[in-house]
Formats: structure tokens, C-alpha cells, sequence
């Protein structure tokens, strides 16, 4: 709801307020690969709960079972007008995901400097896991948006269809 919509032109677009860490109550707010108006040309994507992560080892597994709730479930990326290869979209996504959701270092730094000595392995243990997080589902992502914006066959795939198709044609 935005009070403010009507009359001045010269009036500030409405903002939506910054994302806080934890969004188990927003779960099924945004809708699947919906534009997000303030963020300048980012698309939010769908909520991915449920998904299963692959960790290294048995600690990283139980710290994400345990501290899942505090992180989102949506990545942001870029609006692309056209095809981009899957580094590029996933190093996108990952950097624009962490800067709005105010993760990484400098937001740990900031919110816990009392006790950064005793917590040095656990903050590491969150920062590995954190990060296979984000960078699947950011890989997920481009799947879904690679899907969305219609596969086109490569040029080096154009002589192997023709191909398939003489010797279906030949067969019949």
C-alpha cells in the first residue's frame, strides 16, 4: 500500500524496505521471476524450499538443518535482455543476492563483534555453507531462466539436427 501514489510528479518511487535476514514469513510473497520495482532491472526468483544441497561434510549439514530459517529462500538476478552464459548469470546472482539480503562478511562484522574471537570456526562454518547455498540456488535459477527464455540450438548443434533428420528421413 502506497499512501503517497497520487498527485506530484516529481514525486520518489515507493521503495520496498530492505530485506531483513530471515524470511520464513514471506515465504509465497514474490511471485515466480517477478520484476522487483526498486532494485534497478533485478528480477526476484521463485521460492526454492525444499531444495537439497550438497555440503562437504556432516558439520555443514547440520549447521544449514539448523540456521536454514534465518536465510531467504529467493535469489535476486539481473534482467537480461538476452542470452548470457551460466558463470556470468550465476556470478550475478550471487553477488546481488548477498548485497540485498545484507549477508557476507561485512554484515556479520557488524552485527556480532563482541564475541568474534569464540565464534571465529562457526562464522567460517556459516560463511562456507551460506555460500553453496546461494550459488545452487542461483544455479537453479538459471536453469529456470534459461528455460523461460526458450532454449535456442547452438550454431555447432545446427549440423547434428540436420544430420538426425537425413537419416530419419533416409529410414522412412
Amino acid at each position: 500500500y502506497n499512501p503517497s501514489s497520487g498527485g506530484s510528479y516529481h514525486q520518489k518511487p515507493w521503495k520496498a524496505p530492505k530485506a531483513k535476514p530471515s524470511f520464513k514469513h514471506v515465504a509465497g510473497a514474490a511471485a515466480a521471476g517477478a520484476v522487483v520495482g526498486g532494485l534497478g532491472g533485478y528480477a526476484m526468483g521463485r521460492v526454492m524450499s525444499g531444495m537439497q544441497y550438497r555440503f562437504d561434510s556432516p558439520d555443514e549439514y547440520r549447521w544449514w538443518n539448523e540456521n536454514a530459517a534465518r536465510y531467504p529462500n529467493q535469489v535476486y538476478y539481473r534482467d537480461y535482455r538476452g542470452p548470457v552464459p551460466q558463470d556470468v548469470f550465476v556470478a550475478d546472482c550471487f553477488n546481488i543476492t548477498v548485497t540485498e539480503h545484507n549477508i557476507g562478511p561485512a554484515a556479520r562484522k557488524n552485527a556480532s563483534e563482541a564475541g568474534a574471537a569464540a565464534n571465529q570456526t562457526e562464522a567460517e562454518l556459516e560463511a562456507r555453507v551460506v555460500t553453496k547455498v546461494i550459488r545452487e540456488m542461483c544455479i537453479q535459477q538459471y536453469q529456470e531462466y534459461r528455460l523461460a527464455s526458450g532454449v535456442r540450438p547452438r550454431l555447432a548443434d545446427a549440423p547434428l539436427a540436420a544430420l538426425l533428420l537425413l537419416v530419419l528421413f533416409a529410414l522412412h
